[in-house]
């Protein structure tokens, strides 16, 4: 746990440049933007891929074109046509 404090304190104390050191603290804030393209794109690609490929192998049951969208709702029946009035 000691270790843990110590490098945050290390941490906060070089990157608000409280505390200078020869070396530049510079390069560790370019890191986290390296690492998004380097690991972050790819992963979320190879990720994307995977789940696309999932879904097209995945079966799928069919519905009926006639059920109901939404669950618990009644079907609707069919209203027969009334002839207008003056039509024979």
């Amino acid at each position: 746990m000691t270790d843990l404090v110590v490098a945050l304190t290390l941490g906060a104390l070089t990157g608000f440049q409280l505390v200078n050191v020869t070396p530049s603290a510079a390069p560790i804030f370019e890191l986290p933007l390296a690492l998004i393209v380097t690991a972050g794109v790819p992963l979320l690609l190879v990720l994307h891929i995977t789940s696309v490929s999932a879904l097209a192998k995945a079966q799928r049951t069919p519905r009926p074109a006639t059920g109901p969208l939404i669950a618990g709702a009644a079907p609707r029946t069919a209203v027969a046509e009334i002839p207008a009035a003056g039509a024979r």
